[in-house]
């Protein structure tokens, strides 16, 4: 398939990819500025490096506790629940009764 347009390459000049090299540099010096500043947010393990997966591994756990003790207020509920439903069909049950004996003597 041919085309009607001529593709027209430049190349270059010497300042021209000197000022590239150091916008890259300049990036890059920013980006691990950046990565520094992150890598403090983390602890540190024994080779006093960030522990990156230990602060994940860290999350898990608490997020495990979080559901555990999430599944512990519902059981809690749930007993507590039965135990207010038992108890006012206790009362009912004992109203009735009295009432029954009330009305048959």
């Amino acid at each position: 398939m041919a085309t009607s347009r001529k593709e027209i390459f430049f190349e270059p000049t010497t300042r021209q990819v000197y000022d590239l090299v150091l916008e890259v540099s300049d990036k890059v010096d920013r980006l691990d500025s950046h990565f520094q500043q992150v890598s403090t947010a983390f602890p540190t393990n024994d080779l006093n490096k960030p522990d990156y997966d230990g602060h994940r591994q860290s999350h898990n756990k608490i997020n495990r506790a979080e559901e555990n003790v999430e599944g512990y207020k519902q059981d809690i509920t749930k007993k507590a629940l039965w135990v207010v439903v038992v108890y006012i069909a206790g009362l009912v049950s004992t109203f009735g009764i009295n009432l029954f004996n009330k009305l048959g003597a």
